[in-house]
């Protein structure tokens, strides 16, 4: 079927190759692929799914909303060191994406803690990937939501024991 160890599935490659194009571009490219009959959720390649790629490229609400309608499991599905499209979102900064995402979830409480409270490999949840990324910002954002999730986040340790106010702490010195 599709060769994806290297550079993943055409979706998530017209994703990243066509990121610095009008959005408009991009939806009849993602549109086309469709209409060939290209699966919208395979993963693979280093960017593992669609979302995960369009996360790391930072891309505009239309393409998020493009695949979210087209294949909505792509919001839960982790990447090979266990980091959802979410983490990557709020890592670069995209509070588009990641507020998109959110508010796919936040209708159900269990999903919300499946996506902020979600901890990949290394233990990091939401939050500390906003701290990571010394975004105030991002930590408001996330921290606005005041629920139950956001609230037991604050004081959640990574593996090495670190919660997300060590982060931004360790990036000031």
């Amino acid at each position: 079927m599709f060769d994806t160890e290297r550079h993943g599935t055409p979706i998530p490659s017209a994703v990243i190759g066509f990121k610095d194009e009008p959005v408009e571009i991009t939806i009849k490219m993602l549109n086309l692929l469709d209409k060939m009959g290209i699966p919208t959720f395979v993963i693979g390649g280093s960017h593992y799914t669609p979302l995960h790629a369009a996360a790391v490229v930072s891309s505009l609400k239309e393409v998020v909303d493009w695949l979210m309608n087209k294949a909505g499991m792509l919001l839960m599905f982790p990447d090979i060191v266990d980091r959802l499209p979410l983490h990557l979102a709020i890592f670069r900064g995209n509070w588009d994406l990641a507020t998109e995402i959110l508010k796919r979830t936040m209708q159900d409480p269990s999903l919300t803690e499946l996506t902020l409270g979600h901890k990949d490999k290394q233990g990091l949840t939401g939050l500390h990937y906003a701290a990571i990324s010394s975004s105030p910002f991002l930590i408001a954002k996330i921290l606005e939501l005041d629920n139950q999730v956001t609230r037991d986040l604050i004081n959640e340790p990574d593996h090495d024991g670190w919660t997300p106010l060590c982060w931004p702490a360790d990036n000031q010195i």
